[in-house]
């Protein structure tokens, strides 16, 4: 197996950046053409929302990096309500339900409410509840210790069924929303299992790693990209950048905006090329790269950009 599935070395944005252009290069959504000419840059977001009628925020490395807010992101929301302009947030992060993380944000100053949070958690119980409908007697298994299952889908919980039993080797579909406490181990027993039954992985969070302070993490998307290489099985990714999590924050900002929006004048902001830029360009947004945190902290954006083959509408350097 490739060397960029050893999880028993740090993850960084170059690795990061490499496991992505594996993966989407066939298994991402359809992107439109573009070239590095036709990116803007901008020194700060908040004074370039002209000809804007909305803001779609990703969370990880644009509000905040870890537990503390990124400056500049109180300064924008005021921008954004000068201009009557609706705000929401559309994240990767799906191991908690939108209220857990109300109290955190409006912590930071940010007026944001549970209605404001759309997570890639709101798709995957889209995804569970059609799978669900179609065979209801389909049985499913959750994975990480630290995450809440969906009320309404029953299934073997991982901190509640040692995997030598039944519920495990009996799964259809294991459901993966957060890895805090997902490593090697937990991951070759998850593999065995994929390999023995056949099942399918539903996939909360696509991302491969989250900038955090000091490094970055490894998430959902990671281990379901090396338990697809080591075994075959079959992912559903359903988070950024797949148009499912895209419509549903499209929807909810339009209802905050209490009127239809045109998808090329909302600004999808985000620090990845491969889940934030790409998910949006697919889905008809703006598409906007925050460049001095996150992923690409440090790094040529152009070079990047055309290497990866997905180019932004604006690139803006600060919030």
């Amino acid at each position: 197996m490739s060397d960029l599935f050893d999880s028993s070395r740090p993850m960084d944005a170059a690795r990061t950046l490499a496991l992505y252009s594996r993966y989407y290069q066939d298994n991402g959504p359809a992107l439109p053409a573009g070239r590095p000419e036709d990116m803007r840059f901008v020194e700060s977001l908040s004074a370039s929302l002209d000809g804007l009628e909305g803001l779609i925020l990703d969370s990880y490395g644009v509000i905040g990096l870890g537990s503390a807010p990124i400056e500049g992101i109180v300064s924008l929301f005021d921008a954004a309500a000068l201009r009557d302009m609706p705000v929401i947030i559309l994240t990767n992060g799906a191991s908690q339900p939108a209220a857990r993380r109300e109290k955190g944000y409006q912590n930071w100053g940010l007026p944001i409410t549970a209605a404001d949070i759309i997570s890639s958690r709101d798709a995957c119980y889209q995804t569970v509840k059609t799978i669900q409908a179609q065979a209801p007697k389909t049985r499913f298994a959750y994975l990480d210790r630290n995450v809440m299952p969906f009320d309404d889908v029953p299934g073997a919980l991982y901190e509640d069924a040692p995997w030598d039993e039944a519920p495990w080797d009996e799964a259809d579909y294991f459901i993966f929303l957060g890895a805090t406490f997902w490593g090697a181990a937990e991951q070759d027993r998850l593999e065995r299992a994929l390999a023995n039954t056949g099942a399918k992985l539903i996939i909360g969070n696509p991302d491969v790693s989250a900038p955090v302070d000091g490094g970055f993490t490894f998430e959902p998307g990671f281990w379901a990209m090396k338990a697809q290489e080591a075994t075959g099985a079959e992912v559903i990714m359903t988070g950024k950048p797949f148009a499912p999590a895209y419509e549903i924050a499209f929807d909810a900002l339009q209802k905050k905006a209490g009127k239809p929006l045109e998808r090329a004048k909302v600004g999808m902001v985000g620090d990845s090329l491969h889940t934030d830029i790409l998910g949006a360009k697919s889905f008809g947004l703006h598409a906007i790269l925050l460049s001095s945190y996150g992923l690409l902290a440090g790094r040529d954006v152009t070079r990047e950009a055309i290497k990866a083959q997905i180019f932004p509408d604006t690139v803006a350097r600060l919030l």
